[in-house]
């Protein structure tokens, strides 16, 4: 599946969708200090989380997630570009990829009509999803925690709160599935309630 997305992402370098998921990816990281604008933390995901679900395909729609958690993580380690230089790119590519499970999540539980059951899917297994990104990014060998979508709300003791029940990683799960809320929202107002499209052949 993974050399399928790859062969996908190098195919398809001229599609719209994927270059905005990548500027996508970046907009959360504007809760993280310097910009401090915590609260964008919880709709930031939004604009990402639409491109994946309104993917034609379950596989496009893994490689959208995949480009988005590319912008995620170069715009979170910008910094980095006087040390690494050119190798950032790779470095933010190889990890990114961890978001096309993201992007599967989205598009299973909130492409097409989003029964009740499906939204309570999604508000589980979205952020799931996310959260594996994140553990598994918080490995010493890559570093140790960074860019943990739950510290950008530092500043917020009644957010925090949840930090003393389960972590940041609680932090986080709550800020993405207020997103994946926000996203089921709209997808429930969207005139088209048409079934979730099948998957096209050989894609």
């Amino acid at each position: 599946m993974l050399h399928r997305v790859r062969t996908s992402a190098r195919r398809g370098l001229s599609e719209p969708a994927r270059w905005a998921a990548l500027l996508a990816g970046g907009l959360p990281v504007l809760a993280f200090p310097a910009p401090n604008l915590e609260l964008l933390a919880w709709v930031g995901l939004t604009p990402g989380l639409l491109l994946m679900v309104t993917a034609p395909a379950r596989r496009e729609a893994a490689v959208r997630g995949w480009w988005f958690g590319t912008g995620y993580l170069l715009a979170a380690m910008y910094w980095l570009i006087p040390n690494l230089g050119p190798g950032l790119l790779l470095v933010t590519l190889v990890i990114g990829a961890l978001w096309a499970g993201v992007g599967l999540a989205a598009w299973v539980t909130m492409a097409g009509r989003v029964t009740a059951g499906r939204a309570a899917a999604a508000l589980v297994l979205v952020p799931s999803a996310w959260l594996t990104t994140e553990y598994l990014r918080s490995w010493q060998g890559f570093g140790g925690p960074w860019a943990v979508l739950g510290v950008s709300q530092w500043q917020h003791p009644a957010v925090l709160a949840l930090a003393a029940v389960g972590g940041v990683w609680l932090v986080t799960f709550a800020l993405v599935m207020a997103n994946t809320g926000i996203v089921i929202a709209v997808r429930a107002r969207s005139p088209s309630r048409s079934p979730r499209p099948a998957r096209p052949p050989g894609r």
